[in-house]
């Protein structure tokens, strides 16, 4: 696949002040069960990046997996790769029975495992990315797939020819390294405080989005029994679609700020529309 020349991206489909939203929607379309996500990027002006000759962006190892789009931001091509969070899970089933054989569950404590199981297609992906002289790189997942994307981030600096950002939900933090793991300011993280699952692994985020939707109480920490009970109540505040939404108001209000009130907003409580967003630097 070849990219066309330079003046020919005068589109903007990827900009700075819909990129979470945006970047929330292609993580939930790495989930590969809404067709209508799919279609609808592509009639965005994301074109899938097929790694594996099999006519799309999707990369598959073992119970792994990431897609791989190529679009426009800045009016330059940029490259988005989408690691997928836990799909396997049976939520519809009570008690243990629902992790019982869950392939990506054994990896909610090992999420650097989970990625490694895709260094064949990151490699891949990483080629292309080069032979399409692509020097923006943005990374993206929610759950499991948000600490893939972080591993991936730890994995990649920036340099005088590319430039690596990532926007994550809801994700385990990384878990299963020897070494030590340092904040990285290219990374954002969009957080539930009623959402355990932050607390599992380390979190790498240099800028963390804190947001409430109207809970009357906030249970923080991990509630075994309630989640071996009840698997399905684990999705009230982890599930995708509720961060889509947090990312879509928190575009929204950055776009009615002043620039110059920026730093001012990033380190205050706003509530738009129903929903509170504590934006804080890490």
């Amino acid at each position: 696949m070849s990219l066309a020349a330079a003046s020919d991206w005068t589109s903007l489909p990827l900009t700075s002040a819909n990129l979470d939203t945006t970047l929330a929607v292609v993580a939930e379309a790495s989930y590969r069960d809404n067709t209508a996500l799919i279609s609808g990027l592509e009639s965005a002006g994301f074109v899938q990046l097929d790694l594996e000759g099999d006519g799309n962006g999707t990369f598959v190892a073992q119970n792994a997996a990431f897609d791989a789009w190529i679009t426009v931001a800045n009016g330059a091509p940029a490259a988005i790769i989408a690691f997928r969070g836990t799909d396997d899970i049976n939520y519809a089933t009570d008690g243990l029975s629902a992790y019982q054989g869950s392939a990506d569950a054994a990896f909610w404590l090992d999420t650097t495992g989970y990625y490694n199981l895709l260094d064949a297609g990151v490699s891949a992906f990483d080629a292309a990315v080069n032979a399409l002289g692509i020097t923006q790189v943005y990374v993206t997942g929610h759950s499991l797939g948000g600490a893939a994307a972080q591993a991936y981030m730890t994995e990649h600096a920036d340099d005088a020819d590319s430039r690596y950002a990532a926007v994550v939900f809801g994700s385990l933090g990384l878990s299963g390294q020897s070494t030590a793991i340092a904040t990285d300011a290219r990374v954002t993280a969009f957080t539930d405080p009623s959402d355990f699952s932050n607390q599992l692994g380390v979190q790498t985020a240099g800028l963390t989005i804190s947001f409430s939707q109207g809970e009357t109480s906030l249970d923080t920490g991990l509630d075994l029994s309630a989640l071996i009970s009840d698997p399905a109540s684990f999705l009230t505040s982890h599930s995708i679609s509720l961060f889509a939404d947090a990312a879509n108001r928190y575009d929204a209000a950055k776009a009615g700020i002043p620039a110059t009130d920026v730093t001012t907003f990033f380190t205050s409580t706003l509530s738009v529309g129903g929903l509170t967003l504590t934006v804080s630097p890490v």
